[in-house]
């Protein structure tokens, strides 16, 4: 299932987001705090307090459990793999 949001920037490309689509089950609609990957360029993003987004830095996902980098990391590499 999709959940349309208001538009929002990735500050990696500038895409314009506005849809998010859970990968596990449960609601699709994020809140602060959750991850997402861009579907333009695969920059890892975190949902801010203000449901802003920002860039993933690398010692928050080696913070991560393990599965969730693993399946976050795998996303991307899906998103990326079809842009080409």
């Amino acid at each position: 299932m999709t959940y349309r949001m208001h538009s929002r920037q990735c500050p990696q490309c500038l895409a314009w987001l506005d849809a998010a689509t859970a990968v596990e089950d449960g609601t699709p609609k994020p809140d602060p705090g959750d991850l997402t990957v861009c579907f333009r360029c695969g920059c890892l993003l975190r949902f801010g307090d203000e449901m802003n987004l920002r860039i993933l830095r690398s010692g928050d996902l080696a913070m991560l459990h393990p599965e969730e980098r693993s399946m976050l990391l795998a996303l991307r590499a899906r998103i990326l793999g079809g842009a080409r």
